[in-house]
């Protein structure tokens, strides 16, 4: 039912509800001898009267005793007759729909929806939208005339009243008389009106109303008349998630007619709804999947999204397919589409999150055996495996680890698979010559199809990147980044990138100017090739030895081969949740007394961590924040609450618990999301805690591409400097 706060001002309960009562049945027979022995009472009497039945009412043992004692049917006389205030009283009372309406109190609410005051107008709006709830009683108020007086509410009433006639109307639907009706009395435009100025609660309702109308194609084509594509687009990116799923549930209700689905891809909808199918509710997800292909045309835009989109929008598009992926139809359309060799591309050399859902879309695919058959065939699986392989997070390798559990072992095939869907992981050197030669003598065209190819084979194995570097393939790559057109640039950037994972192939590029050939593009390029120019740099200007702790002169930390020190005598240390646990692994096997809630760990999850927060505290420990560009954000999820407890505890408790930031992005403080738009914190308290806990005189690790055992040393040196005195002082 719809929401029941603020019915009543505070100032006028004069019955204490939070506090067990002696003398609330008292008040109760007060209140209906007034109406039944005395019909004669006043109007102050029966106002006072039916505030006292208003008030008791709230209370659920209220509720049953009110009609038991017969307080109905005089409850609904007072709304037809009483003096205005009584009336606005009367018809707070809107419990008990069974007795309401055996009363007769439909006509009469109808009636103070239409005459009655501000405040009567919004309760009696409000005990008929809760009503409307049952089917009978939907029929008996459209035919008690009720319908057009809610549509006029909804024009010309009171905030309050606009969100409950909406909200009423809404209800309402779901009758094929009653929505005619609604059209009929003008319905659909203050519908439309309100999505774009209404409360959040009032677009909630009016979307709902919008979506049940818009399975009639008559309703549909009044609602895209009335400009009510472009609303229900923005409230699928700025509404509440009840008010997402149905926004989401109208435009796939009217993408069924060519001209709507027109208008909703005109009206940018597509990526706000492929975008709800990533972070949604999962009603709201199922619900965007759908709108999303009828608004689309299909799958095969969503395939184009993941081949030349924004980096952002072949994120979102590979969820999508993955979301779609789950129903054997969609499986072989994805795949009739051409989305497998896009997904693979995507696997090897998208972002992280981009290579994730990719991985997660092959996997799904993968349940239909002539899918999976062409994505062995294509070098899906050694794509997978590579990332499993090298995943920088350990989110990141379960993924990969996840989808492969959809293919055979190596020893399946081995055992009698079919070796033609099995594609070698190494490329001949015969191959690799020719599209080398490609680079050096073809057109641009076929320039950038060679690029291509090189950065796909030096993704996927490490001895296809030396193999290529020995071939002459990054200097061939290197000169293709001045004489090549953009696509061949933003090809041979890619592929640089790729080989730059091998530090023989690293060795080569940087003898072949690779560095300096890079910078102008990033300093001067657009767009793609600026992005892939930028991404190889970062990789070829790392140093291969390893580097001090950041910011602290304190030494240098073990290479990357050596010795981890032992962890003998240093402070507990406890790793925030979500962080690869490869460092961790590490840390452990020398001794080091490392705690972690892993994302796994279910209902224990609270326990866990308030009890490895005990122990920083009691410890003198170091809490190991893994600063992510939105770390601390506050959403629904318990990992967030948790997340927020550990950034308050390492405030309340700085004098005892010392702060190890690792940064492994490029913003830093990390900047949560926040503000009036946030679901979970619109003023910015994360951020407030982020700019408190990491002060500028905390010091951060530099953990940006760098290897498990790399990150475990620097860490292991803080921990060093933090020991355990005999005594037990720091």
């Amino acid at each position: 039912m719809l929401e029941k706060s603020s019915r009543i001002p505070a100032q006028n309960h004069i019955i204490d509800f939070d506090v067990v009562r002696t003398d609330w049945l008292g008040g109760l027979t007060h209140g209906i001898l007034t109406f039944r022995r005395n019909p004669e009472a006043s109007d102050r009497e029966k106002k006072e009267a039916a505030k006292i039945l208003a008030n008791l009412a709230w209370n659920g043992e209220n509720k049953a005793a009110i009609a038991a004692a017969g307080g109905i049917p005089p409850l609904v006389a007072l709304v037809a007759s009483g003096s205005d205030s009584a009336k606005e009283y009367a018809a707070l009372n809107d419990q008990n729909e069974a007795a309401i309406v055996a009363a007769g109190g439909i006509p009469p609410l109808i009636a103070l929806v239409t005459s009655g005051s501000d405040s009567a107008k919004e309760n009696a709006v409000y005990a008929l939208a809760n009503l409307a709830w049952n089917d009978e009683n939907k029929a008996a108020i459209a035919a008690a005339g009720g319908i057009p007086p809610l549509v006029a509410l909804i024009t010309s009433g009171s905030d309050s009243a606009k969100k409950y006639a909406a909200g009423a109307l809404a209800n309402l639907t779901g009758n094929s008389q009653n929505e005619a009706a609604i059209a009929a009395a003008g319905g659909i435009p203050p519908l439309v009106a309100l999505i774009t100025r209404g409360s959040d609660s009032a677009k909630e309702h009016a979307a709902r109303a919008l979506r049940n109308l818009a399975v009639n194609d008559q309703n549909g084509a009044a609602i895209a008349a009335a400009g009510g594509i472009p609303p229900l687009v923005a409230l699928i990116t700025s509404g509440s998630d009840s008010a997402k799923e149905h926004a989401a549930r109208a435009l796939g209700n009217l993408a069924v007619n060519d001209q709507n689905r027109a208008a909703i891809v005109a009206a940018g909808g597509i990526p706000p709804l492929v975008a709800l199918i990533t972070s949604g509710s999962d009603s709201a997800k199922e619900r965007a999947a759908g709108a999303a292909i009828a608004a689309a045309g299909g799958i095969p835009p969503l395939v184009t999204l993941i081949t030349s989109g924004s980096d952002s929008a072949k994120v979102y598009a590979a969820a999508a397919l993955g979301n779609l992926a789950r129903t054997d139809q969609n499986r072989a359309a994805i795949a009739a589409a051409g989305g497998i060799p896009p997904l693979i591309a995507l696997v090897t050399s998208g972002s992280d999150s981009a290579k994730e859902n990719a991985a997660l879309a092959l996997g799904s695919l993968a349940t239909n055996d002539q899918n999976r058959a062409a994505i062995m065939a294509a070098g899906g699986v050694q794509a997978i495996q590579e990332m499993a392989k090298d995943g920088k997070m350990l989110v990141h390798r379960q993924v990969a680890q996840e989808a492969l559990k959809h293919f055979p072992r190596e020893s399946d095939s081995a055992e009698g698979g079919d070796p033609a869907t099995k594609p070698s992981t190494i490329v001949s050197a015969e191959k690799l010559r020719g599209e080398i030669r490609t680079l050096e003598s073809g057109n641009e065209e076929l320039k950038a199809k060679a690029a291509e190819k090189l950065g796909t084979w030096a993704a996927v194995s490490d001895e296809n990147r030396v193999a290529i570097s020995r071939e002459g393939g990054a200097e061939a790559l290197v000169a293709l980044l001045v004489t090549g057109s953009d696509d061949a640039k933003w090809h041979a950037a890619r592929a640089l990138r790729n080989l730059a994972n091998n530090f023989e192939a690293k060795d080569v590029i940087l003898k072949a100017g690779g560095i300096a050939t890079l910078e102008p593009l990033v300093r001067h390029g657009k767009g793609k090739v600026k992005e892939a120019a930028d991404e190889a740099l970062k990789i070829l200007s790392q140093k291969q030895e390893t580097k001090s702790i950041q910011a602290t002169g304190h030494g240098k930390i073990a290479e990357a081969g050596d010795k981890i020190p032992t962890g003998e005598g240093a402070r507990v240390a406890m790793f925030s949740a979500r962080f690869d646990g490869g460092p961790i692994e590490q840390m452990l096997s020398w001794g080091y007394d490392i705690l972690m809630v892993t994302a796994d760990a279910g209902q224990s999850f609270g326990d866990l961590t308030t009890k490895y927060l005990g122990r920083l505290r009691k410890e003198n420990g170091t809490m190991i924040a893994v600063c992510t560009k939105h770390y601390g954000e506050m959403t629904a999820s318990a990992y967030s609450s948790h997340k927020d407890r550990e950034l308050k505890f390492a405030l309340d408790y700085e004098e005892f618990v010392k702060v190890l930031p690792l940064k492994v992005d490029d913003t830093y403080p990390p900047e949560p999301p926040g503000g009036p738009g946030h679901a979970y914190d619109k003023e910015y308290l994360a951020r407030g805690y982020i700019l408190s806990v990491f002060k500028p005189s905390v010091v951060f690790l530099e953990c940006r591409e760098k290897s498990e055992i790399e990150i475990a040393a620097q860490i292991a040196n803080v921990l060093q400097r933090h020991k355990v005195g005999k005594d037990g002082s720091s």
